[in-house]
């Protein structure tokens, strides 16, 4: 199991997503199981839609009011920071250019370097499980926006 996210790197992520004004969470691989228990508490109190990029197992049910879809690119197209969570592929680069939010990755391997066509760069690298990465932003969420 990976180790907790860097507290003071997640307060940091806390911040970028407070001040924008249109955030973004993209869920691609969730935590085993798709065990990111409090995924929905940080989508509800911060106002921040959650869109899940191909998705390996549903993190937030479809039904959840916070559930947008499954398509990044009209979501992302207009965010201003976005949260990645385990996604080697948040958006398609070409289907949001030139625009390019801040991102945030959290996951066991944030940078994806097991991957070598991985080209994003996040301004900020939350490497440690992503379970206990979202319940810690859960914890010390601000509402965003």
């Amino acid at each position: 199991k990976a180790p907790t996210p860097d507290p003071t790197l997640v307060a940091a992520a806390a911040d970028i997503l407070a001040a924008a004004e249109r955030p973004v969470i993209v869920v691609q691989r969730a935590a085993p199981a798709g065990r990111l228990d409090r995924l929905a508490e940080l989508a509800e109190a911060a106002a921040i839609p959650v869109v899940e990029m191909w998705p390996t197992v549903n993190a937030l049910p479809n039904t959840h009011p916070m559930h947008a879809g499954f398509n990044p690119n009209d979501v992302v197209r207009t965010a201003d920071a976005v949260l990645a969570i385990g996604a080697a592929v948040p958006w398609i680069p070409s289907a949001i250019a030139p625009h390019a939010p801040r991102l945030i990755a959290l996951g066991p391997d944030p940078l994806e370097q097991a991957t070598p066509w991985h080209g994003f760069a996040p301004e900020l690298v939350l490497q440690g499980d992503a379970g206990a990465g979202v319940a810690a932003h859960a914890g010390g969420v601000r509402a965003c926006g």
